[in-house]
């Protein structure tokens, strides 16, 4: 098979922070992947002790978890959860040679580590995917038991991203795996939350709904009003929106987040067309 790098995945090695420099405690984690590689990530535990709810966090495509910590603190500060984030396999200080079939085998790991070292029950853990990640939620809550998904900007499947960024032919080497959110959807059970921005140039907002309408488990779809983006907006807007505003309740059994608005509108003025709920000008983030 060959390589993937540079081309779906874009890994950097060297950590460039850790939660320590946004005033986050934090377990320096080693795991293994199902297939054994040697993987990294921060378990940040929740604010009260008593807390077992916990976010696993599949990021996106490039970068490594450090490039990850403006979003991190927000998403703390927000939700009274643990956050459990980890790099694949090439990123960061994990070892091993990223490809698509490799980060099935990290997604695996990562659950693994969770449910069966820190015995967290499968129904206490949120799985959050951005961009690519959102496969390897959509992957691991089609599978297990999970209190719940949020997916930002989630697309549809390798395939159709592919074609998106190769009109002309897609390599032969980079169809020999892929991701298929499209198919594996239907099987989540969970409730579901997406996220994306109206105007992402990335992955387009229509990938999103085309899952929304095929999703047959609870579900809610935030959408980011507001210019154009090339990079994922950030999930910390989600508690705040109604449509967040609810997800989190139904999967807390509470409320969750310091600051909650009672209604999010269009730039021009108006609600949200049905289903979607609109948030006005998300704040940026890193795949």
């Amino acid at each position: 098979m060959g390589s993937e790098k540079g081309i779906v995945f874009f890994p950097t090695r060297e950590l460039e922070g850790t939660p320590e420099d946004v005033q986050l405690p934090h377990e320096n984690v080693f795991f293994p992947a199902a297939d054994g590689t040697r993987l990294h990530g921060w378990f940040v535990p929740a604010a009260r002790p008593e807390v077992r709810t916990t976010l696993l966090w599949f990021h996106g495509n490039a970068g490594n978890i450090s490039h990850r910590l403006d979003n991190l603190a927000l998403l703390h500060r927000h939700l009274d959860l643990s956050i459990f984030i980890f790099d694949y396999r090439e990123f960061g200080l994990s070892a091993g040679s990223i490809s698509k079939a490799g980060t099935y085998h990290d997604a695996r790991g990562a659950w693994s580590y969770l449910v069966e070292e820190r015995y967290i029950d499968p129904r206490d853990i949120l799985l959050f995917g951005r961009s690519l990640g959102t496969a390897l939620a959509v992957f691991i809550a089609s599978a297990e038991p999970c209190l719940g998904v949020v997916l930002e900007a989630a697309f549809t499947s390798s395939r159709d991203m592919l074609t998106r960024y190769f009109p002309w032919g897609i390599p032969a080497r980079l169809l020999e795996s892929g991701y298929d959110n499209l198919s594996n959807i239907e099987e989540i059970h969970a409730p579901v939350l997406f996220i994306h921005a109206e105007h992402d140039e990335a992955i387009p907002v229509e990938m999103a709904e085309r899952l929304y309408r095929r999703a047959k488990t609870e579900k809610s779809f935030h959408l980011v009003i507001g210019p154009a983006i090339t990079t994922p907006i950030s999930s910390a807007a989600a508690p705040t929106s109604i449509s967040g505003r609810c997800f989190w309740m139904n999967v807390s059994g509470g409320e969750v987040g310091r600051s909650v608005r009672d209604g999010a509108v269009h730039p021009e003025g108006g609600s949200s067309p049905h289903p979607r709920l609109a948030e006005e000008n998300g704040q940026l983030g890193y795949g």
